[in-house]
């Protein structure tokens, strides 16, 4: 058996049929060349293991040791050789036929081993040229989309029809690993072969294809990123050529304002994260725009900003009484949050609930806290709202949410203890997309609002520091768990003493502005002013009552501006002509009157009374409840027919039955009080001696009444007031002598006299 010399080589694997150039600079790799070209140019070509579970060095490894060779190399000859300058040389070398390797062993300085060449003996078959063809079609693509393989292979591959050609030709060429393209050299059977093949080639085809794709997208996006940095670099020199250079990068100002917005701990994290994510974005994607929205509402809201309470009692009773005329227990309740707060800085407030009739000035009375305070005021209008993210936001999953109306608030104060009014609360409903006064509950309790989470924001916001300040005109729509929360104040209705000074004070001077008018050119006499409040308007507050004076001052403009008078006078006598004609009577005679709950701005109602002597009967007074439902307040007056004098209670009118003339509408003895209202009960106070009148005889003043419930003792006068009652006395013009025990017997008195 002749012995040939070994070259081991490292990471190179040549196969029979293929001719391979290489490159040796070791000097004994050198003189083995040497001396197999001066023999008969035959070696054979050794593949080194991979070392350690890495891979060998390249080129020839001329120390490796005969167990560190594959058992299985080729047999080659050397084409031709070229030495170099430096001593190194290169070889052409071509595989002839696969070589198990025998007897390995060292000679000098290299591995000398017998050899047994490996002949594929068995004739091709229909399989073989199946799996010929298989190979033929992957090798094609594979030569296709690899970036190392030439086009000319095409043609080379073309030309193959043997099967252990083709094998080896592809293998030769395939960027394989080691130890696959040594298994390829082992195998002699050609269908086994180009079986392993096909399995090799595919696997290397899907990495190819994979490959290929993300380049592809790379490609394009690349593409795109460079066409939009080119535009971009065109659009910012011809800004800078026009003079209107953008200065600082958006995100850059952005970021910064967020570090120095003082931002809590938790919303710092979710703002740093969601900018990481945005300066990653394309500014012309759709989810660029939401995610730059959601940080521009944390970078503008006052995380850290608040502004410094002004403790000075003096300096805020003066403003309360400019501002305001009476309102004594609010302003003392205002007075009372400053002393406290002097004291204890830290100190959390009620919530405030203004509650009164329409035009009692209590935005305008929130403006002056805020003023008294030093505090910046916004409001929040609550009237009509249905839906709970008008409160608490709208979720960042919904296109185009907002943040709440909260939020929004201190967006714009741009403090976060603001003097916040929340107007109308009386005046929100609920609908299938929640309960806003639901949502409220969280808001105005001091105890939770020191976290308050916003759906858009997501993360906790401090209201602690705001002042809330509530407005309705009636408790009744307020539900119990939100009304238990607020601390209500009571604004009723001006008496008319109050209103002229209201008017002298702060009316008229203000329509004097409007109008363009002095007091030179024009002036209003106090009682015209009386006649203006009595006669032309019936109202708790002075918006009509402005209006009226409005009104008349214009028509004093005319008559100035058209020369007809150089200064106009209006007094009482006069009136009639810049005011027109009286809008409010007086009430005819034969009702009883009934004076509901002032702080609803509500006015007298008025009880019907019949004549049984003149055909007014029960059935007559039935029809007339039904044709006159009269609603007092929240609950009514329900007028009851066919009444007779009681032989032990004159004075009370019964039925024949005995059951009372009148009662309240509503289940009970007492009636049912519904939004905290009790008119029913001074309702009873009215009808009960209405009809009484006609069965005794008399003739009883029509003018008479008396707030509160007739069997409630003092707490009737608590109700009603008794400033609020001497506000209907006067309208009912002069009062007839008081009996010692409150009822009214002047008339009978001078019944007596005479007879």
């Amino acid at each position: 058996m002749d012995r040939l010399p070994i070259l081991p080589l490292g990471q190179l694997v040549v196969y029979p049929h293929v001719v391979l150039p290489m490159a040796l600079a070791d000097p004994h790799a050198v003189q083995l060349i040497d001396e197999v070209v001066q023999g008969n140019k035959r070696l054979l070509l050794g593949i080194v293991k991979p070392l350690a579970g890495g891979e060998p060095p390249e080129g020839a490894v001329m120390h490796a040791r005969p167990d560190e060779l594959y058992e299985v190399g080729t047999l080659g000859s050397v084409v031709r050789m070229l030495k170099l300058g430096d001593g190194s040389v290169r070889v052409m070398v071509q595989g002839l036929e696969r070589a198990r390797l025998v007897d390995v062993g060292p000679a000098e300085h290299w591995l000398v081993a017998g050899y047994q060449t490996l002949l594929s003996g068995a004739p091709e078959d229909a399989r073989t040229e199946a799996l010929k063809r298989t190979v033929q079609a992957q090798f094609s693509r594979v030569i296709d989309i690899a970036p190392y393989l030439g086009e000319e292979l095409h043609e080379v591959l073309a030309g193959i029809t043997d099967g252990s050609k083709l094998a080896d030709f592809a293998a030769a060429n395939l960027d394989l690993a080691l130890p696959a393209k040594a298994e390829l050299l082992s195998i002699d059977d050609v269908n086994r072969r180009l079986e392993r093949l096909a399995e090799l080639l595919g696997q290397e085809l899907q990495v190819l294809e994979v490959g290929t794709q993300i380049q592809e997208k790379v490609k394009s996006r690349l593409d795109a990123n460079q066409r939009e940095y080119v535009l971009r670099e065109q659009l910012r020199v011809i800004r800078q050529e026009l003079g209107e250079d953008d200065g600082d990068d958006e995100l850059t100002d952005l970021g910064k304002r967020l570090e120095e917005g003082g931002l809590s701990a938790e919303a710092k994290k979710v703002a740093d994260r969601e900018l990481k994510r945005l300066r990653q974005m394309s500014p012309q994607s759709a989810e660029y725009h939401v995610a730059r929205t959601y940080l521009e509402v944390f970078a503008t809201l006052p995380w850290g900003r608040t502004s410094e309470d002004r403790l000075d009692l003096k300096a805020a009773r003066e403003i309360l009484d400019r501002d305001h005329y009476d309102l004594k227990a609010v302003k003392e309740r205002i007075l009372e949050y400053l002393a406290v707060r002097t004291l204890n800085p830290q100190a959390r407030g009620s919530i405030l609930c203004f509650v009164g009739p329409p035009g009692v000035g209590k935005t305008s009375l929130g403006q002056s806290i805020a003023e008294a305070l030093g505090r910046r005021f916004t409001r929040v209008s609550l009237g009509g709202v249905r839906d709970e993210a008008e409160i608490r936001g709208h979720r960042r999953t919904y296109v185009g949410a907002l943040p709440g109306r909260i939020i929004h608030a201190l967006q714009r104060c741009e403090t976060r203890n603001p003097l916040l009014m929340l107007d109308e609360v009386d005046k929100m409903g609920a609908d299938v997309r929640g309960d806003p006064t639901a949502a409220l509950l969280e808001v105005l309790d001091p105890a939770q609002n020191g976290s308050f989470v916003d759906h858009y924001l997501e993360v906790p916001f401090d209201l602690s520091g705001v002042m809330f300040i509530a407005t309705a005109n009636s408790l009744a729509p307020i539900p119990d768990p939100l009304l238990d929360r607020m601390e209500v104040l009571t604004l009723p209705g001006y008496t008319p003493g109050e209103k002229l000074a209201i008017a002298k004070r702060f009316l008229l001077p203000r329509q004097f502005k409007e109008t363009g008018l002095t007091p030179e050119r024009a002036s209003l006499a106090d009682a015209a002013l009386e006649r203006l409040i009595a006669e032309y308007t019936r109202e708790a507050g002075v918006r009509q009552l402005e209006r009226e004076i409005q009104g008349v001052l214009r028509k004093a403009a005319l008559e100035v501006v058209e020369g007809r008078a150089g200064a106009v006078r209006i007094s009482m006598k006069n009136l009639e002509k810049y005011a027109g004609q009286p809008k409010v009577h007086s009430e005819p005679r034969g009702r009883r009157r009934h004076r509901p709950r002032v702080d609803t701005g509500g006015r007298r109602h008025h009880v019907h009374r019949g004549d049984p002597d003149a055909g007014e009967g029960p059935d007559h007074l039935d029809r007339a409840a039904r044709g006159r439902d009269e609603r007092v307040g929240a609950g009514g007056v329900e007028p009851v027919a066919g009444a007779r004098r009681s032989p032990r209670h004159p004075a009370r009118c019964v039925h024949a039955d005995g059951r009372a003339l009148a009662r309240p509408r509503g289940g009970g003895p007492q009636g049912r009080a519904v939004g905290r209202d009790h008119d029913g009960h001074r309702a009873r106070v009215a009808v009960v001696p209405a009809p009484c009148a006609p069965r005794r005889g008399d003739d009883w003043r029509a003018d008479a009444a008396r707030p509160g419930a007739p069997d409630r003792g003092a707490q009737g006068e608590a109700d009603g007031g008794r400033a609020r009652r001497g506000q209907h006395r006067d309208r009912a013009g002069p009062q007839p002598e008081r009996h010692h025990r409150g009822t009214r017997r002047g008339e009978e008195a001078a019944r007596d006299q005479a007879g």
